[in-house]
């Protein structure tokens, strides 16, 4: 009775451990590899690229913003020339913000 039991126990021990083992080594393995594969430097190159990119974007939409502001005058909206407004300017007025 013992042998038997002892048996499946190390029938039970090697159904259970050896897939956990050999799952662990291919998890491990995949990992490592996929570690090498991945491309630090490319990565760093992307991202000053974008960087970049976002400066040159925000310069030249500051460049543009200065120069519509410097041909730009400045509207006054009094209360004695309310129908004169512009709806947008009408409806701020009117929500009180």
């Amino acid at each position: 009775m013992t042998r038997l039991r002892n048996r499946l126990i190390l029938l039970f021990v090697a159904a259970t451990i050896l897939p956990l083992g050999i799952s662990l080594w291919l998890a491990h393995s995949l990992l490592e590899r996929s570690l090498r594969y991945s491309a630090t430097l490319e990565l760093e190159q992307i991202s000053q690229r974008l960087e970049l990119t976002a400066r040159q974007f925000y310069q030249r939409e500051r460049q543009a913003l200065k120069a519509d502001s410097a041909v730009m005058q400045p509207r006054r909206f009094t209360a004695s020339a309310r129908s004169d407004w512009p709806e947008a300017v009408r409806q701020v007025a009117e929500s009180g913000k």
